[in-house]
C-alpha cells in the first residue's frame, strides 16, 4: 500500500507516504514505529509549547501549536491507515483457511 519515508528538513522531522507498486502488502510494524516516534515527537512539543508560553514567546508557541496540530493530524491518519490493514488482513487470513 505505501511506503514510509522520514525526512529532515530545517531540524523538524517530517514523514511522507510514497506509493510503492511494487509491493502491496504494507508492512504494518513500519507504521507502528512512525507512530511510536509521532507520541514522542508530540510529547516533546508540548513540552516546549508549556516552556514557550511561561516566557511569554507568542510566535514560539504558535509555531509549537501547529507543528502540534499537524503531528496529530497524521497520527489520526495513520490510526486509520492501521484499523483498515488489520480489518483487511483478518478478513483475508479468514478466507485463506
Amino acid at each position: 500500500m505505501s511506503q514510509i519515508q522520514s525526512l529532515k528538513n530545517q531540524g523538524l522531522n517530517h514523514t511522507i507516504f510514497k506509493t510503492d507498486i511494487e509491493s502491496p502488502h504494507s508492512n504494518t510494524s513500519d507504521l507502528e514505529t512512525v507512530l511510536n516516534r509521532l507520541y514522542h515527537r508530540e510529547n516533546e512539543i508540548f513540552k516546549r509549547i508549556v516552556i514557550a508560553i511561561r516566557i511569554n514567546d507568542d510566535a514560539q508557541s504558535t509555531m509549537l501549536a501547529s507543528e502540534l496540530l499537524r503531528i496529530r493530524v497524521l497520527k489520526r491518519n495513520i490510526c486509520f491507515a492501521l484499523e483498515l490493514l488489520y480489518n483487511y488482513n483478518t478478513r483475508h487470513s479468514y478466507l485463506s483457511i
